[in-house]
């Protein structure tokens, strides 16, 4: 077979062009749309290529996938869930409504490193992937990080037992009522400081920060009331 050098390939592509620019508008309209496609779907392989070596699958929102591989999940607190421990957090997978992995391989899944007694309370902060149980049984109140599905640490120290916990979603203030002592309980978590108030028949707080300001709501229930 003859070999081509340079100016046999300096030929042949002026003959393509050439071949092209004799077709009809139509015709070259359809080659170059195919090239078009051809060089994009290219473009689109590299990029999934890029984006699978970086190690990290996002599910929503840009957010990694947890640990534990299910995107839709749901907090269920657990109390006495043996006779050595007085609670636990399982999550379940919300999708297949199931406790344990798609494939029966784990069988259920839960927060590592909780340790409160009796949780009664779930505050959920999905926006800022954040959780907070408050345990009645010693007065815990633990953070919950959802991306990494561990605890997250003390959210606050009560003193006493709480009818009612809520924390700002900035994180800043934790409020507790206490039906039994009529009190409810301001921790300021910048500064540290706590102080009370006396609230008579105050059973449930909530609260919500706008614009720097601070609101709160309370309940109040006496027996025999009309």
């Amino acid at each position: 077979m003859p070999e081509v050098g340079a100016g046999g390939a300096a030929a042949g592509c002026c003959s393509a062009l050439l071949y092209l620019a004799c077709q009809p508008v139509d015709l070259r309209y359809r080659i170059l749309k195919k090239r078009s496609l051809v060089i994009c779907a290219l473009a689109a392989l590299g990029t999934a290529g890029v984006l699978a070596g970086c190690g990290n699958n996002y599910y929503f929102a840009g957010r990694v996938l947890p640990p534990s591989g299910i995107a839709n999940r749901v907090l269920i607190a657990i109390q006495n869930p043996s006779a050595v421990a007085r609670g636990s957090l399982q999550f379940v997978d919300a999708y297949y409504d199931i406790r344990s992995s798609y494939n029966d391989k784990i069988p259920s899944f839960s927060i590592s490193g909780f340790s409160g007694a009796l949780p009664s309370t779930i505050q959920n902060m999905p926006e800022e992937q954040v959780g907070a149980v408050y345990g009645s049984g010693d007065g815990s109140f633990t953070l919950i990080n959802y991306a990494k599905e561990t605890t997250n640490g003390s959210a606050a120290t009560l003193s006493g037992q709480s009818s009612s916990v809520f924390i700002a979603r900035n994180g800043t203030y934790v409020i507790a009522a206490s039906q039994q002592a009529d009190v409810l309980t301001v921790i300021n978590k910048s500064t540290g400081g706590s102080f009370g108030l006396s609230l008579p028949g105050v059973n449930h707080v909530a609260m919500a920060i706008r614009d720097g300001n601070l609101a709160i709501n309370r309940t109040r229930w006496r027996a025999g009331a009309a």
